[in-house]
C-alpha cells in the first residue's frame, strides 16, 4: 500500500501535468491569434482584401480577436 504522502505527491503531480497542458494550449492559441493579427495587419497595410472570409474589406483594420 502506498503511504498517504506518496499518494498526495502523485495527485499533485497529475494536477501539475494538467495545468502545464492547459498553459501549453493557451500559448498555442495566443500564438495563432498573434500570427492571424499580423497577417491581417499586413493585408491592411498592403491594401489587399481580407483573406479567409474575414469580416471587413480592404482598408479596414479588423478588430483584434
Amino acid at each position: 500500500m502506498v503511504p498517504e504522502r506518496e499518494k498526495r505527491v502523485l495527485s499533485l503531480s497529475e494536477e501539475l501535468v494538467e495545468l502545464c497542458e492547459q498553459v501549453a494550449d493557451e500559448l498555442d492559441q495566443n500564438r495563432f491569434r498573434r500570427q492571424e493579427w499580423s497577417r491581417r495587419k499586413n493585408d491592411w497595410k498592403q491594401g489587399q482584401p481580407q483573406r479567409r472570409g474575414l469580416e471587413g474589406g480592404a482598408g479596414e483594420l479588423p478588430p483584434i480577436l
